[in-house]
């Protein structure tokens, strides 16, 4: 796929929690790009000193085209970051220089033993998630025996991204599954709902009884739940070739 340099023009944007924000750019000729749900683009964002700072963010639209016109991205803010200021104080027809699509935390073409997908994310790492909804439901669509878990480590219920999009398309598709867990969450009696849990991400995989033969793992967000993560699945007999991971790191 081309990589492409391009102008974004910010449509609208709106917080999603306290520090996160969902942002809606077009393309600035309205023309199309061909993107695969899970890619990312990355923004030349324009400073002080004339150098750009260039950043990179996950797609998360939700649609089941292979090409797109506006491209829709979560971005953390950071105090006194550089770039987090800029991007945060955007305001509508305001242009940046971007490129790609890049990345490869796309869906793979499943083995014939993959019988399921387990979308483990923390963060932002959650937006490439978004982006798959469809297709994957086309997969689970095509096959019966084939199911998605998506699982999604916060510290606390206001932390969490996207809840409803996802929520929804499980209440739909009962081979579609999702999870949240809060770390730092304290429960009152009776208000911890059935897809809510203590405790970090990552204790899924005992919950999930994961097995090497049969599921492929997604890794995406903080780098430390990834290592964690990679270790713990690798004690279960996971490699490589059944563990797909991208970092975020935190940058100003």
């Amino acid at each position: 796929m081309p990589i492409e340099t391009f102008n974004l023009v910010l449509q609208k944007s709106y917080l999603l929690t306290p520090t996160i924000k969902h942002f809606v750019f077009a393309k600035e000729d309205n023309s199309f790009i061909n993107f695969n749900p899970g890619q990312f683009v990355t923004f030349m964002l324009p400073t002080d000193t004339g150098l750009a700072k260039r950043r990179s963010y996950s797609l998360a639209n939700m649609t089941d085209a292979d090409s797109i016109n506006t491209m829709e991205l979560a971005a953390s803010y950071i105090k006194g970051g550089i770039a987090s200021e800029l991007l945060f104080n955007l305001e509508p027809g305001a242009k940046i220089i971007t490129s790609g699509p890049f990345g490869r935390l796309v869906i793979q073409e499943p083995v014939e033993e993959t019988q399921r997908y387990i979308l483990v994310a923390t963060g932002t790492g959650i937006t490439p998630y978004r982006s798959m909804l469809h297709n994957l439901l086309q997969r689970i669509n095509t096959n019966k025996n084939f199911s998605v878990e998506v699982c999604f480590g916060t510290r606390t219920k206001q932390d969490t991204l996207y809840k409803d999009d996802f929520l929804e398309f499980s209440k739909k598709h009962e081979n579609l599954n999702f999870s949240v867990y809060y770390s730092r969450e304290n429960f009152e009696s009776n208000n911890q709902e059935s897809f809510e849990h203590k405790g970090y991400v990552q204790n899924t995989f005992d919950r999930l009884q994961v097995n090497p033969d049969r599921d492929i793992v997604y890794l995406c967000g903080n780098p430390n739940m990834i290592d964690d993560s990679f270790k713990a699945l690798q004690e279960k007999g996971f490699s490589f070739k059944n563990v797909k991971r991208e970092k975020y790191f935190s940058s100003n």
